[in-house]
């Protein structure tokens, strides 16, 4: 046996190549009609039951003798009962269904993983594997039981109810099956549009004629007012700001004041209902996001920490960022001799979502790989929120002195660390003002 074969039998396995051509192996296509048979079932036990019910109120109302009634009675208990067992058993069906073919796709994935990288996988960490074998979960349940199964459901009870009316008048049975199409083709379609109006609302989009930019300009908003949806007080307003190149800028103000709003403003990961955000001179919304983003760092207060080394997660910032480059940006955040002394340096693996280190030394971390970054200005929301003054004081320092030819906007609430500062301004009520001179404990 060749080494690109493994030994199968060794391992306790029965190599045998999973089918992959057939959508539904053997028995899933008779689940698959069992499942569309006691969904069409339910459903038209609940329309029966709709309309029983509703003739049994209005004959009622009639004072006939209750013999009069006994079959319409009968019928809206039996329907009644109908529809809960057969829902019942419709759930039962189709996710037997589906958890059953989550298993055959898991076993195909494990069959064609195995044989290619069989040495590696004991080194995966716990997180990685699991996302890899659940992550198919979400998408297969929605496949059957939010896609196919409703579509073929409801094609057969529009079926049936027009097969019902033909019965009683050959032209009720036409009119039923027609407004029936028409409801679920309109009702899809209006589902959609709505979807699309939600998205647009939310998701920000990149300009269908993008507009290159030029490079040497200030970042600057104009009166810029921000809602977090339309009907809501503004978080932003009239907001004004000029950030040059080269220009170190704190923003302070409380808690929940739009701080970090202005922040995600700058970058694009919101527009603003009113005003503008330029770079260049040009709105930021003729430009595409990878443009802008390339040229406006945001580092959040909740940098995320990827599950490998320290390396790599430094190297997001800069691919071609050396050796000597990482070692000099953890020096500005001053984990430079923290990084040293660990076993493997900077080849130390993070841990899941930082797991592995501090939270005041993952935001470090955070703000080590912005300064690695070649873009032109950087948003730092909170770099030092959890360390101590006096480390705090120094760190911010740093920065500053790194940040020569670039500019530089950092939100903190550290009042020792402002005095290197071009200006500092204050946030409050969503609007901006200039406290630079006038600073004390009170404005922090």
């Amino acid at each position: 046996m060749t080494p690109a074969e493994p030994d199968w039998s060794r391992r306790g396995w029965r190599h045998e190549e999973p089918n992959l051509g057939r959508p539904l192996q053997a028995g899933e296509g008779r689940r698959l009609v069992l499942s569309v048979a006691l969904a069409a079932g339910a459903t038209g036990a609940a329309v029966a039951l709709l309309s029983t019910s509703g003739y049994l109120i209005s004959r009622a109302a009639q004072r006939p003798m209750v013999i009069a009634l006994a079959v319409t009675i009968t019928a809206v208990r039996s329907f009644g009962i109908a529809r809960a067992a057969l829902r019942y058993a419709e759930r039962l069906a189709s996710h037997e269904l589906t958890l059953r073919q989550l298993a055959r796709l898991r076993t195909t994935f494990f069959h064609r993983l195995a044989p290619l990288v069989p040495g590696r996988l004991a080194r995966q960490g716990r997180g990685e594997l699991l996302a890899r074998f659940v992550g198919d979960v979400d998408t297969m349940a929605d496949l059957y039981l939010r896609s196919l199964i409703p579509v073929l459901v409801a094609a057969v009870v529009i079926a049936g109810a027009a097969v019902a009316g033909t019965i009683m008048l050959s032209t009720v049975g036409l009119v039923l099956a027609v407004a029936l199409i028409a409801d679920a083709v309109l009702s899809s379609w209006l589902a959609d549009r709505a979807g699309a109006v939600s998205a647009r609302r939310q998701a920000v989009g990149d300009p269908a004629a993008p507009v290159a930019l030029r490079g040497g300009g200030a970042l600057a908003v104009h009166d810029a007012t921000v809602a977090y949806s339309p009907g809501e007080a503004a978080v932003l307003e009239g907001a004004e700001l000029v950030l040059r190149p080269g220009e170190h800028v704190a923003l302070i103000g409380d808690s929940g004041a739009g701080k970090t709003t202005l922040a995600e403003l700058l970058v694009r990961f919101r527009d603003p209902l009113r005003g503008s955000v330029t770079l260049d001179g040009i709105d930021i919304r003729r430009v595409t996001q990878d443009d802008l983003r390339a040229a406006v760092l945001l580092c959040g207060q909740d940098a995320h920490l990827f599950n490998t080394s320290l390396r790599e997660n430094l190297l997001i910032g800069n691919r071609g960022a050396a050796e000597a480059d990482l070692w000099s940006a953890l020096e500005a955040v001053e984990l430079d001799d923290w990084a040293r002394a660990l076993p493997e340096g900077l080849d130390t693996r993070a841990g899941q979502q930082g797991e592995l280190v501090s939270g005041g030394q993952r935001q470090r971390l955070a703000v080590a790989r912005a300064l690695l970054s070649p873009a032109r200005f950087l948003i730092l929301d909170e770099p030092v929120a959890h360390l101590d003054p006096p480390l705090a004081e120094r760190v911010i320092a740093n920065l500053i002195a790194r940040g020569e030819g670039r500019g530089m906007l950092v939100i903190t609430h550290e009042v020792a660390a402002l005095g290197g500062f071009d200006r500092v301004l204050r946030m409050d009520g969503g609007r901006l003002s200039d406290v630079t001179g006038r600073l004390s404990p009170t404005l922090v």
